[in-house]
């Protein structure tokens, strides 16, 4: 009896070690994918970071990994370097990168607004850019993608760098940036849309100067290069969608949003009430027009918002000294082809899910 009884232990173990050779992990099965963002994850990249915590890329059949990254400059060199499939940047750093040869795609937005507005003191004399002659423009660093758009929105003001006005970098934080405005140093401030929260967070008298040409632009859209768009559709439309969820779950419950965020990004919630702040900022950024709000539709592209922006960033410069030269071929980068099919999913689920979600 005792040997029987081992015999079939031993088939049961066999048996279980069968099981678990036969059956690899879900995530072993599903195909791989490296997705770079423009920054780190939490309330900036907020529609990557919920549908990875929950679950969206999965049920629609990939393993994608959500990459920080360090700048759109930076993650398009990775795209290109095929050292990541797919990732999500800013216009400026796309178009010098298909300016430079490369053949890209964009196919989904995910800001319908600038990220880098300009502000000034409540009290503040400057009204327009044009007031800003015999002043200096603060920036964060010469390497801030603000840059690009700051010597543009001088341009068209009429302002001549280093003559009427000069780029003055003062930091990222709020008290280099409120102590630079408060003692004249500059006159307004043009940061990304992070920093701006965190200033105003700390001076709620702070302005913004509305710049017309800048109001139209869109920011960060996915790219990738145009084999990838050819031969892994299936791959870019679940990628997509999962980011159409992850923006429909937070723009239906912002609260629920927020506490899966502070988890995930702690230090931008170490203040609860400026990471709600920041959330909301981001989230307005993300609602698409009305139109397609309505039926739920993200993601459209807008040609117009990019001519604006390419027609922006030529500004006489040259390639070698960083500027956009010459306009590049929009129509073949952008594409809304897959629009449709990325938001072809059972919309009321998500919207329950967020509702209910504790």
């Amino acid at each position: 009896a005792m040997r029987y009884r081992l015999f079939v232990a031993m088939l049961v173990l066999a048996g279980v070690f069968l099981a678990l050779v036969a059956v690899p992990s879900e995530a072993q099965q599903l195909p791989k994918v490296k997705y770079m963002l423009s920054a780190k994850k939490g309330n900036t990249h907020f529609p990557a970071t919920l549908a990875e915590y929950l679950g969206f890329f999965k049920e629609e059949g990939y393993d994608i990994e959500v990459l920080p990254g360090s700048g759109s400059g930076a993650m398009i060199r990775q795209v290109i370097a095929k050292q990541v499939d797919i990732g999500q940047g800013s216009p400026g750093a796309i178009l010098m990168a298909i300016q430079a040869g490369h053949k890209l795609k964009g196919v989904y937005t995910i800001y319908y607004k600038d990220v880098f507005p300009m502000v000034t003191l409540g009290g503040s004399r400057i009204n327009k850019v044009e007031d800003l002659k015999n002043w200096s423009l603060g920036i964060s660093d010469f390497t801030g993608g603000e840059v690009a758009i700051a010597r543009g929105v001088l341009a068209r003001a009429g302002l001549t760098e280093g003559k009427d006005v000069n780029l003055l970098p003062v930091g990222e934080t709020p008290a280099s940036a409120l102590q630079a405005l408060r003692t004249g140093r500059i006159g307004a401030y043009m940061t990304g849309i992070q920093d701006i929260v965190a200033i105003r967070y700390h001076e709620p008298n702070i302005r913004e100067i509305v710049i017309p040409a800048t109001s139209k632009f869109q920011s960060q859209i996915v790219v990738m290069r145009r084999e990838v768009f050819e031969k892994e559709r299936k791959m870019v439309v679940a990628l997509c969608r999962g980011l159409a969820k992850g923006t429909l779950f937070a723009l239906t419950n912002p609260a629920a949003a927020q506490t899966i965020l502070a988890k995930l990004s702690p230090a931008e919630y170490v203040d609860p009430k400026f990471g709600r702040l920041f959330l909301e900022a981001m989230l307005d950024l993300a609602k698409p027009p009305a139109e397609a709000f309505a039926k739920g539709e993200f993601g459209r592209n807008h040609l117009e918002a990019w001519e604006a922006y390419q027609d922006f960033l030529i500004t006489g410069k040259t390639a070698a000294e960083g500027a956009l030269e010459k306009p590049q071929d929009l129509q073949g980068f952008l594409s809304n082809e897959l629009i449709e099919e990325i938001n072809n999913y059972d919309k009321e689920r998500i919207r329950k899910m967020a509702r209910e979600y504790k």
